[in-house]
């Protein structure tokens, strides 16, 4: 009877296998794995960020912030009071008599004059005139298009506004107003122009009260004297010289030109990017996580019903191919030969319940590692003494035979065919190991015919009884039939699949096919990041 196959796969990462109704947490082996797994896509988000963190550095020009200081005294303070459990008098600053005061220094009635007085209305770094910065593109972009009404003076002033800012200094009286700019000099002059022109406003009020008759006439000659002192403040942007004693601020710290920039911060926009690149990087390797139907370790391959026999780790990918096709014989004490001998010690044991001598290598389609597999278990019988023959069905691509008897002019459809004994087409490679290749010479459009006809079984079958183990290399199933055609010429079948490539569906439709669960010893996970050798373990 086939066995139905789960739909949805665990990702657990543990190579112990959960039980039943059991929810495996998330440890640090798993989150080390899963960032080492997006370790491409996390550093690419971060170069990305971290690259558009240097063209907003080099192309933004260095600003400098000055600021001064005023301290308003209202005519009539709103202060409320209230005894504390320690009989002490406790005041509340009123805080909306400020923030009015805020906001007329932010006001078109105290930036108009200044920036009249001052004649930035010519100046670039105002109306954008030869100048492109970064933020002030991106910013466009979500505005939308200028309204064809706006006039030059207002989008002056909103220029001027951006680089300005007014706020309270605790819950005190006093007033910080700051300005921005790309010379040092002119955002000292302006933050003092700003204010000058707030106390110039204020002692317009008091002397518009005097003409009135509401003050007494004597004193509008010093009003009139201390907006003209304002005034050229106002003009010049020098306030330590002047004093204005009819006013309800005062100034306590005038504006000097900076000695350092405030903007771009660099250490601060690139522990911002690099952040940002991190958390889109991760965020992505998520996502992709979330609806990735890939096998990566054995608790997705044992939910199929199937044993997993090992997870092979990734070879070096700067071996060559022949180098890898052995890589148990060059290094018989690496982490891959150690996983590898998983599977043959599970086909030892296979032996002792039913004859096993003939052994296929697939998997449900190509570019899974099949045939370095095959040749690598086929090299671990051969070094443990066993006659083995190593056999290149996959007579599409021939890549082991491209690899170990390129120069081998007849093979395995010759002697099908009959066209060559065995004997003529063998290639030893060691006392223990031979390799019956495939035919380069010989196009093979009807390949499953071949290799699933009466021939092929009868030679398997011969093949099996001169020799210990018998191991081929076959294309995958989704490929070409050849596969599926072979089935009866088997006794056992071992399935790769490459994690993090093989779709769980793919596998699952394979494990179903007719007859393909009954002879499978069980799956490989081959290429795996996921697994690396453990410490005691390391030389």
């Amino acid at each position: 009877m086939m066995r139905e196959v789960p739909s949805k796969l665990s990702f657990a990462l543990d190579d112990e296998a959960l039980k039943p109704g059991q929810v495996r947490g998330i440890d640090f082996k798993d989150v080390t794995a899963f960032l080492r797994r997006n370790a491409i896509w996390t550093g690419a988000w971060l170069l990305a960020m971290l690259s558009i963190a240097f063209v907003y550095i080099a192309t933004t020009k260095p600003t400098f912030l000055a600021t001064a200081q005023v301290i308003i005294d209202p005519k009539r303070p709103q202060i409320s009071s209230q005894m504390t459990d320690y009989g002490i008098m406790q005041v509340t600053l009123d805080s909306s008599q400020l923030e009015s005061q805020i906001q007329i220094l932010r006001s078109e009635r105290i930036s108009r004059p200044v920036i009249t007085d001052l004649n930035l209305a010519a100046d670039p770094e105002f109306d954008g005139a030869g100048s492109f910065s970064p933020v002030g593109y991106i910013k466009g972009l979500f505005s939308g298009p200028a309204s064809p009404n706006d006039s030059k003076l207002t989008k002056i002033f909103t220029a001027f506004n951006d680089r300005m800012n007014v706020r309270r200094l605790g819950q005190s009286y006093v007033l910080e107003v700051s300005f921005s700019s790309t010379d040092p000099d002119k955002s000292a002059r302006i933050a003092n122009s700003v204010v000058a022109s707030y106390i110039r406003d204020q002692l317009s009020s008091r002397a518009e009260s005097a003409a009135r008759g509401e003050w007494l006439q004597g004193r509008l000659t010093d009003l009139k004297a201390e907006i003209d002192a304002a005034s050229r403040a106002v003009r010049t942007g020098d306030l330590q010289a002047t004093v204005f004693p009819s006013s309800d601020s005062k100034v306590i710290t005038s504006a000097t030109a900076p000695l350092g920039k405030s903007a771009p911060q660099i250490g601060l926009v690139l522990i911002f990017s690099t952040c940002l690149g991190l958390l889109l990087g991760v965020g992505t390797a998520g996502l992709r996580q979330r609806f990735d139907n890939t096998v990566r370790n054995s608790d997705q391959i044992e939910a199929l019903g199937v044993e997993c026999l090992s997870v092979l780790p990734r070879l070096s990918s700067r071996a060559e191919p022949a180098t890898r096709l052995f890589a148990v014989r060059d290094e018989p004490s690496g982490f891959f030969a150690d996983q590898l001998r998983y599977v043959k010690t599970a086909i030892d044991l296979a032996r002792n319940h039913r004859p096993i001598k003939v052994i296929g290598v697939t998997g449900p389609h190509e570019g899974l590692g099949t045939t370095t597999i095959a040749a690598n278990l086929a090299e671990l019988f051969a070094q443990a003494g066993q006659s083995t023959l190593l056999v290149d069905a996959n007579l599409r691509c021939c890549d082991l035979t491209r690899l170990v008897a390129s120069e081998q002019s007849v093979g395995l459809v010759d002697v099908l065919c009959g066209r060559a004994p065995l004997a003529a087409a063998l290639v030893e490679l060691s006392p223990k190991l031979a390799v019956l290749p495939a035919s380069l010479q010989t196009t093979v459009p009807n390949s499953n015919d071949i290799v699933g006809s009466a021939s092929m079984k009868a030679l398997l079958a011969k093949a099996g009884e001169t020799y210990g183990c018998v191991l081929i290399d076959i294309p995958g199933f989704k490929d070409i039939p050849d596969a599926r055609a072979m089935m009866p010429s088997l006794d056992a079948l071992i399935i790769v699949a490459r994690s993090g490539v093989t779709e769980a569906a793919d596998l699952g439709n394979l494990l179903n096919t007719t007859g393909v669960m009954r002879k499978t010893l069980g799956v490989i996970v081959n290429r795996s990041d996921l697994i690396r050798r453990p410490r005691a373990a390391r030389v």
